[in-house]
């Protein structure tokens, strides 16, 4: 818990943080965007598909996952790549605890930051939408207590999935020794995902599959790179 503190006061977290909140409002735009879109605007054959809370559940943690995706690998470039292999990379290694030890907190940094902030930005987001569709008559449809559990369920899976995407962009990093390649890495990850999944191919369905091969990849690249940085050589 310490070295997760220390890592926290290293970042500076303002700018992070004031990302978080600038995506959260994006994400209660494009809520409120789609609980408010007029009936002319909806096709016919569209119609069931934009009328109901769950393809907006669908649609906005869509939107949420890219956003804190991104983030995230911002993120990850500083507090892993920068530090393990930029500047201050002597500095890093010169610290009297394991390198193991260390990996291990700069990574449940960036995991629990994109996480939380993945999953409550949805929760946000969707209840702002519900509470304004409540007193304005925005969607028709009522809000259910399984739409409430579909909700909890998909922001919970894309909470660990934004969370995985940005380790395993920093492979690709590694690989390159370039923080562009972990933005490049997690934009190639992340936009396949969210395109099938907001164009309806098996909706909340398909982030729980990628979630689940996701997390799969994300521990056998934690495991690469914690033994990578183990045996690194300071100069």
């Amino acid at each position: 818990m310490k070295l997760l503190r220390l890592e926290w006061k290293k970042i500076n977290p303002a700018p992070y943080l004031g990302t978080a909140l600038g995506l959260l409002a994006l994400g209660i735009f494009i809520a409120l965007l789609f609980c408010f879109l007029p009936e002319s605007e909806r096709g016919a054959a569209d119609r069931e598909f934009t009328s109901g809370w769950r393809s907006l559940i669908l649609l906005v943690s869509c939107v949420t996952l890219f956003s804190y995706a991104m983030l995230g690998a911002v993120l990850s470039s500083k507090v892993i790549l920068d530090e393990f292999l930029g500047k201050k990379r002597l500095l890093v290694f010169s610290w009297p605890v394991s390198r193991r030890q260390l990996f291990a907190a700069k990574t449940a940094l960036i995991f629990l930051f994109t996480a939380a902030g993945t999953f409550l930005s949805n929760l946000l987001s969707v209840s702002t939408a519900l509470f304004f569709s409540t007193m304005f008559h925005g969607l028709p449809e009522a809000f259910l207590p399984a739409d409430l559990g579909y909700l909890f369920l998909v922001s919970f899976s894309i909470a660990l999935l934004a969370s995985c995407i940005c380790l395993v962009a920093v492979w690709f990093g590694f690989r390159r020794k370039s923080s562009t390649a972990v933005i490049a890495a997690a934009l190639i990850l992340i936009a396949p995902m969210t395109n099938m999944a907001a164009a309806g191919m098996y909706g909340g369905f398909s982030l729980l599959a990628f979630t689940l091969i996701m997390g799969l990849v994300f521990l056998f690249v934690y495991r690469k790179l914690s033994a990578k940085v183990t045996v690194m050589e300071v100069l």
